[in-house]
C-alpha cells in the first residue's frame, strides 16, 4: 500500500510543478532548479508514503465500526 502512496505523492509533484505555477504564474518546474525538484519530491513523497502508511489501519477501524 505505500507504494500507492508514493505514487499519490509523485502525483502531488507533477500538479505542483506543472498546474500551480501556470495559475500562480511563476516558472514552471521550480524553475528547473535541481534542489527546488529534489526537496518537493521528498516533501510529497514523504507525505504519500506515510498516507499509504497510515490510511489501510485508519480504514480497517472506520469501515469494522460501521
Amino acid at each position: 500500500m505505500w507504494l500507492n502512496g508514493l505514487l499519490l505523492g509523485l502525483c502531488a509533484v507533477t500538479v505542483g510543478f506543472f498546474v500551480v505555477p501556470v495559475i500562480k504564474g511563476t516558472p514552471l518546474a521550480g524553475g528547473w532548479v535541481l534542489t527546488n525538484w529534489v526537496r518537493s519530491i521528498l516533501i510529497n513523497g514523504s507525505f504519500g508514503v506515510g498516507v499509504g502508511l497510515i490510511y489501510p489501519a485508519l480504514a480497517r477501524r472506520v469501515f469494522k465500526a460501521a
